[in-house]
């Protein structure tokens, strides 16, 4: 639950002005997908996952459908019914999970027929349509090695300082509190344990994040590129584009709501997603106004207000008035700063 600092609404601004909504950034979390890794006492190899480790299920890959279907109600005013290249851009981190997922929201977002697939049967039955209505439309994305936008899979600074937060005396007293429900057998898997599991997946994604310096590292680089991007927007630079959908990671969605000072302890849920709505009002202002679809297939975006905005509706000029001065300027720079003596 957000904290009293940060209100979770379901009003939105108190502004008198008409507004117009221009543009949208959207990040969303990929769907679900198999383990990443396997115990070491799992009686099941690599090959029980047909897929691979880390892939997205055919639960996941319908999860996204329906976040494209969502999109589509969601801004039937902003975009065209059919796929226009100079509206909309889409990036994903490079693993085959957050790029699925993007081409998935993308056939939900445009699907080239009118055909009807039975989706929660298909889901009740785990599998996959023969004859899934298609179009090819680009998903952008860059090498792990130089992922500062997404991801952080190479910077050793960043690497330090997560090292440097586990070995933490608050993390350690949160696995102290909970130890007893690691290398636990599945046998012993009970409804209380799995609610523990949860607690501490939640409040681990939270606290990792706790650190200004680990936020501003992982999630300022992409609040950079979007604050850039509706900049342009408004002084009419982008050529008529109005989306660009970032396709990520929980931890990209929490580093985001820790960086903007939105106390949430949670772990994000499996294709959960963030819009940034650029409005202009007819007092020739602009602002963005953030919500969170924070449920898998959804269908209600909550409004957040941000810490230092006076409404739900933050004017541009604000938001970069608390959070310019905290972007990094230079990642290769930053990623190369050592931390000397454990500080």
């Amino acid at each position: 639950m957000f904290s009293s600092v940060v209100v979770l609404l379901i009003l939105f601004s108190k502004s008198n002005f008409a507004r117009e909504l221009i543009a949208t950034h959207i990040l969303f979390r990929h769907g679900e997908r198999t383990p990443t890794m396997l115990y070491p006492s799992d009686p099941n190899d690599v090959s029980f996952w047909p897929n691979g480790l880390g892939s997205l299920t055919i639960r996941g890959k319908f999860q996204h459908i329906l976040l494209g279907q969502y999109f589509r109600e969601r801004y039937s005013t902003l975009l065209n019914s059919t796929y226009v290249a100079s509206e909309i851009f889409v990036r994903s981190s490079d693993y085959d999970r957050t790029l699925m997922s993007a081409y998935l929201t993308l056939l939900g977002l445009y699907p080239s027929s009118k055909i009807n697939i039975s989706i929660d049967h298909l889901i009740a039955t785990n599998t996959w349509p023969e004859n899934l209505p298609w179009q090819p439309i680009p998903v952008h994305t860059v090498p792990k090695s130089i992922e500062h936008l997404l991801g952080m899979s190479d910077c050793a600074y960043y690497s330090a300082l997560v090292q440097q937060m586990h070995k933490s005396e608050r993390i350690q007293n949160i696995s102290k509190e909970f130890q007893d429900a690691y290398n636990i057998t599945p046998s012993w898997v009970t409804p209380d344990i799995l609610r523990q599991l949860k607690y501490i997946s939640d409040i681990s994604a939270y606290h990792l994040m706790f650190m200004p310096e680990i936020n501003r590292l992982r999630g300022g680089p992409l609040l950079r590129d979007i604050l850039e991007n509706t900049e342009d927007l408004i002084l009419n630079k982008t050529k008529g584009r109005k989306v660009k959908v970032y396709s990520g990671h929980e931890t990209t969605i929490v580093a985001i709501l820790s960086f903007l000072g939105i106390n949430y302890p949670h772990q994000p849920p499996l294709a959960s997603a963030l819009f940034f709505d650029l409005y202009r009002q007819d007092n020739h202002s602009y602002g963005i106004q953030l919500e969170y679809l924070n449920m898998t297939n959804g269908r209600v975006a909550h409004p957040i207000q941000l810490p230092g905005c006076e409404n739900i509706m933050c004017s541009i000029t604000t938001i970069k008035r608390l959070i310019q001065d905290r972007l990094p300027k230079d990642m290769d720079k930053e990623c190369q700063i050592q931390i000397k003596n454990g500080k």
